[in-house]
Parts: structure tokens; C-alpha cells; sequence
């Protein structure tokens, strides 16, 4: 069995012929349960198995996630989270923004400040069963990487505006960060080596390369 699989609690991991109850484990009726949640641990010499439950938690409210704007409707962007930070596990595939959680200002339609495809950073503000509810108002949340919906390459934001150099269009969306600190967003590669969301390794059909630095040819700021 891999030592790489999460487990939430009352998840049955062995049956009591096979292994003992270790750390965060319970033996009941033969088999072994999580009591907690976390990496599970096989030790093949103890004949044991337990939960690291240090490793990794849940997102829950207030923690910063990633995703990938999938659908967008009348009053709610629905996105396909790829990754949180810190390392917290994303146990819902997706997340939705109600246009009143989108920006501080007044917004009518959630397509005038996001567009498929761009990659959002957001705030988680509630987790239930159904859905992952998310906001984008704080400055630092919002478009951190956007894609023209004209020619889709990737925008570069200048003076207030996203412009793309390959079709010179220009498109509005409620950017992250402001201009001078525009560099300091996160590692293209972050997104690809994410093990919460293998399907993601390809956003939009563009690999993010780490060693990508400085500026392009089209003008744009690579990641850091």
C-alpha cells in the first residue's frame, strides 16, 4: 500500500489481520480507521499503520486558493481550483465566486472583471458540502494570469489594462496587485507540479516554466 494517501477521518485503512492500530487509528470490528485526518503511514516492519495528522489539513475559511475560471453565469464565476497555499489539500474540484464577492466596487455581470480560462487567486470565505464559496474583493486576490478572448495568449497588464501584443487587443478585469508589484506573483511551475490536481498540468494548453525570468519579447514579466 502507498504511504502517499490522505485519509479523513473514519476512512478504513487495513484490516486488523493484516496490520496493528498505530497513531490517529482505532481497530473496530476487524478493521483499522483514521481517527484523524492526514498522510497515512504504513510501517512494514511494525506491522503497523497510523496517520501522520501534522502533514497537511483541508482548505477552510480564510485560506488563499488557485483556480481556473470554467464557467461563468449571470451572477457567479465558477472555477476549477487547481492548488491552495501552504500546501492544504482542496477537497472539492470547484469553487464559485458570487458577483457581489468579486471586487469592493460595484459589479453588474462577473465577466467584466474575469473571462474563461484566466487563473484566479482568491480567498476562501466558506466551505460546505455542496460547493467551496470564494472572494476576490482583497487587493492581492483576483486575474493573476489572463488569456485574450480574441486570439487566447496570454495579456500583459499595463497602465490599469490587459493588452495582448500578439492581436493588440486590450481587456479590463479586476487584476491582483497593482503595477509596481506585478512581479512578485507566484511561480508559473507551482501550478504544474501541483499533486492536489494532476489534470492541471497543461493550463490552457501553455506549460509554466520556472526558468522563465525577466521579460519576453512581448513586454511581459516572466514569474519569479
Amino acid at each position: 500500500m502507498s504511504n502517499e494517501k490522505i485519509a479523513v477521518p473514519g476512512q478504513v485503512l487495513a484490516t486488523e489481520e493484516e496490520y496493528l492500530p498505530g497513531k490517529n487509528t482505532v481497530g473496530d470490528n476487524g478493521e483499522i480507521k483514521s481517527t484523524a485526518f492526514g498522510k497515512i503511514i504504513f510501517n512494514e516492519t511494525e506491522k503497523e499503520v497510523e496517520i501522520d495528522a501534522k502533514s497537511r489539513r483541508l482548505v477552510k475559511e480564510g485560506d488563499i486558493v488557485y483556480g481556473r475560471v470554467s464557467l461563468i453565469k449571470d451572477s457567479t464565476a465558477v472555477l476549477e481550483l487547481i492548488k491552495a497555499e501552504n500546501n492544504h489539500i482542496i477537497n472539492m474540484t470547484k469553487g464559485q465566486i458570487a458577483v457581489r464577492n468579486i471586487s469592493n466596487n460595484f459589479v453588474e455581470r462577473p465577466d467584466s472583471c474575469m473571462k474563461l480560462g484566466d487563473i484566479i487567486k482568491a480567498k476562501v470565505i466558506s466551505v460546505n458540502e455542496n460547493t467551496t464559496e470564494l472572494s476576490t474583493k482583497e487587493e492581492g486576490l483576483g486575474v493573476i494570469i489572463a488569456y485574450c478572448t480574441k486570439c487566447r495568449k496570454e495579456m500583459v497588464f499595463s497602465n490599469n489594462r490587459l493588452t495582448c501584443f500578439d492581436c493588440n487587443q486590450s481587456e479590463d478585469r479586476k487584476w491582483y496587485l497593482k503595477k509596481e508589484t506585478f512581479e512578485n506573483r507566484p511561480n508559473r511551475q507551482s501550478f504544474n507540479n501541483s499533486n492536489q490536481r494532476g489534470r492541471f498540468n497543461n493550463i490552457n494548453n501553455r506549460n509554466f516554466n520556472s526558468n522563465d525570468r525577466g521579460v519576453n519579447r512581448n513586454g511581459n514579466r516572466n514569474f519569479n
